[in-house]
């Protein structure tokens, strides 16, 4: 799952929301086997083969998905960390490295 979430951010970093969404980092963090469809997708490279078709349109579709999502998820923790009483100005950098849509622990 986690290759797929990153496959669809890539395929819309630039597409989609532009201004809003960026997310230049998860091309780089692909095997190269798992940029093969982001370069598909974002070349409008439509497989005819069935099961090409099937993965081609779960990378691309997700990434339609994934981008309202993480806008709202972004907005909403900045909104948490503008209150007087949220997260500490550390704990929202910490997550800042994390793509700045999760306040974790592996930062």
């Amino acid at each position: 799952m986690a290759v797929l979430v990153c496959q669809s951010q890539a395929t819309a970093d630039g597409r989609y929301a532009v201004g809003r969404f960026s997310d230049p980092i998860a091309r780089e963090l692909l095997d190269p086997a798992d940029r093969l469809i982001v370069d598909r997708v974002r070349a409008d490279r439509v497989p005819t083969k069935a099961a090409e078709r099937m993965a081609y349109e779960m990378v691309r579709r997700t990434g339609l998905t994934m981008v309202p999502r993480s806008i709202s998820i972004d907005e909403a923790i900045r909104g948490h960390a503008a209150r007087p009483d949220s997260l500490t100005r550390w704990q929202v950098n910490r997550g800042a490295r994390c793509g700045g849509r999760t306040v974790c622990e592996a930062c």
